[in-house]
């Protein structure tokens, strides 16, 4: 994107992607304050998600400056990086015995891997068939699809003990 639309070098995309990446683990660590503070967690994984469908259209649109793209894209990792390390603090609680912790967080993680596999491969052939501007409409598919489960997830922690 930031080189076939913007016209950016590989150096300076990178240094966005730099960014971005750093923003994450931003996010991943904010979660642990969220979590200590009472904020809870199906709510940190619907506000991930709402953000990610609302930022998307910006990061993908053409009208925004490269400047706005990449607070957008920033601001969206970090508040989407909160997601992985609140699943991670749900999974004990959801796991169907303390006996199956280990598997239910390994579970977690194999299912992570898997994203990060596919959800590349998945975007760069969607945006081979559709272009850039019709991005958005995936990402906002998956935010969704995050949505329904962050209520599912509110459901399932209502129901564990604690």
């Amino acid at each position: 994107l930031l080189v076939d639309r913007l016209g950016l070098s590989v150096g300076q995309a990178g240094a966005i992607g730099a960014a971005t990446v750093v923003a994450n683990g931003i996010g991943n660590l904010a979660a642990g304050m969220g979590l200590r503070l009472g904020v809870p967690l199906w709510s940190v994984v619907a506000v991930a998600f709402a953000c990610l469908g609302i930022c998307v259209w910006g990061i993908f649109g053409e009208a925004l400056p490269l400047a706005t793209v990449a607070v957008l894209a920033c601001a969206s990792l970090a508040i989407s990086g909160m997601v992985p390390a609140s699943i991670f603090a749900a999974s004990p609680r959801l796991a169907p015995s303390a006996a199956l912790h280990g598997i239910t967080l390994g579970l977690v993680v194999q299912a992570s891997n898997i994203g990060q596999l596919l959800g590349p491969a998945v975007l760069g052939a969607w945006v081979e068939q559709w272009g850039w501007s019709s991005a958005p409409v995936l990402f906002s598919a998956i935010a969704l699809a995050g949505l329904v489960l962050a209520l599912r997830l509110r459901a399932l922690l209502r129901a564990a003990p604690a």
